[in-house]
């Protein structure tokens, strides 16, 4: 796909991670749209609602939930990635000022 973008002279949306790593193969081709928070993927965490689903194991959701969103794992995914060549975060914290 990236091939026949770049042949063609156009543009594409590929996710960063590909790109990045070499799975996709980006000779030629350009990083337009770096840290645009509006270009982000976000992760989502959900918890079951036990009224709707009693047999779910409410308690773990919850803790996994608080587990991801802690300062510990949010301060963790703002400095992963910055050893790497892209020496910028591969993941992104849910709110990044809170920290």
């Amino acid at each position: 796909m990236l091939q026949f973008c770049r042949s063609n002279h156009a543009y594409v949306v590929v996710g960063y991670f590909p790109a990045l790593t070499g799975k996709m193969t980006n000779d030629g081709m350009e990083i337009l749209v770096k840290n645009d928070p509006v270009m982000r993927r976000p992760y989502i965490v959900m918890e079951a609602n036990p009224k709707n689903l009693p047999h779910a194991n409410a308690a773990g959701a919850r803790t996994l939930s608080d587990f991801l969103l802690s300062p510990k794992v949010q301060n963790f995914l703002l400095e992963f990635g910055r050893d790497t060549s892209a020496n910028r975060p591969l993941f992104f914290p849910v709110n990044a000022t809170k920290l």
